[in-house]
C-alpha cells in the first residue's frame, strides 16, 4: 500500500484499515520547470495584488472564511477557479459581505497554469486535505503559500518559510497573513523562492517515481 500523506498514513494506523510495516508513505509530486512560464496576461493590467484560489465550491472548501479576511484589505484581487454545487451561494455570500470588487469567480478553466504564472500569491483555504497537488503545483510557479493547517497542508511547505499555515475558521489570522504578503513583494519572492527550492528537493517527479518504483519492485 502506499499513503501520499503522514496524516492519511497515521489515520489509517489509527483506523485499523492499514498494516504499517506493509504501507509506504509517498508524498505526491510534479514535474519541475527549469524556467518559469512567462506572464500570460490573462488577468487584466492592474497594480492589485493578484491572489488565486483553485477550489471547487463544495463543502471541502473554505471560501466563507477567505471572504471574511479580505473584506478589509485593499489593493488585492482574489481569482477563484473552480465551479462547483455551492458556487451560486457563494456568490450571494460575497455580495452580502461587499467585496464583490475583490473577488472574481472564474469557474472551470483549463487555464489554472495561466492564472498561476501571472498571480502573485496562492490561497488554500480548506476544511480537509489529503496531500494537495495545488500547492506543488502554486510553488512550481514560485508564488508564496497561505494554507489552512489541516490535514497533509503541513508537509507540503514550510510554516514562515514557504509560506504561512493558518488555523482553519480564522479569519482574522488569515487576513493577517494575506495582509503581510500582499504589502511586502520582497518577502513574497523571498518565500516563492525558498518554496520552489523546497519543491525540487522534495516533491519532483523523478523522486516520487524512484521511489515507488522501488516499492513496487519488492513485490516482483
Amino acid at each position: 500500500w502506499i499513503t501520499v500523506s503522514q496524516y492519511d498514513f497515521d489515520l489509517g494506523i489509527k483506523s485499523k484499515v492499514v498494516v504499517p510495516n506493509k504501507t509506504t508513505l509517498i508524498h505526491n509530486g510534479v514535474i519541475i520547470k527549469n524556467q518559469l512560464a512567462t506572464k500570460t496576461e490573462i488577468l487584466e493590467e492592474t497594480q492589485k495584488v493578484k491572489i488565486v484560489f483553485t477550489a471547487r465550491h463544495d463543502f471541502q472548501k473554505d471560501h466563507l472564511t477567505l471572504f471574511k479576511a479580505i473584506q478589509n484589505i485593499d489593493n488585492i484581487i482574489v481569482y477563484l477557479l473552480g465551479d462547483g454545487p455551492l458556487m451560486e451561494q457563494n456568490k450571494q455570500k460575497a455580495k452580502e459581505l461587499d467585496i464583490l470588487n475583490k473577488v472574481e469567480f472564474v469557474g472551470f478553466t483549463t487555464n489554472v497554469e495561466n492564472y498561476l504564472a501571472d498571480s502573485d500569491i496562492f490561497v488554500l483555504i480548506t476544511n480537509w486535505e489529503g496531500f494537495p497537488i495545488s500547492i506543488l503545483e502554486a510553488m512550481n510557479n514560485k508564488l508564496p503559500i497561505i494554507a489552512t493547517d489541516v490535514c497533509g497542508n503541513s508537509e507540503a511547505m514550510i510554516n514562515g518559510e514557504t509560506g504561512f499555515l493558518v488555523a482553519p475558521k480564522n479569519a482574522k489570522m488569515l487576513k493577517e497573513k494575506i495582509s503581510a504578503l500582499a504589502a511586502n513583494s520582497t518577502l513574497r519572492k523571498k518565500m516563492g523562492e525558498a518554496g520552489y527550492e523546497y519543491l525540487k528537493h522534495n516533491f519532483s517527479f523523478d523522486f516520487v517515481y524512484q521511489k515507488t518504483k522501488k516499492v513496487f519492485t519488492s513485490y516482483i
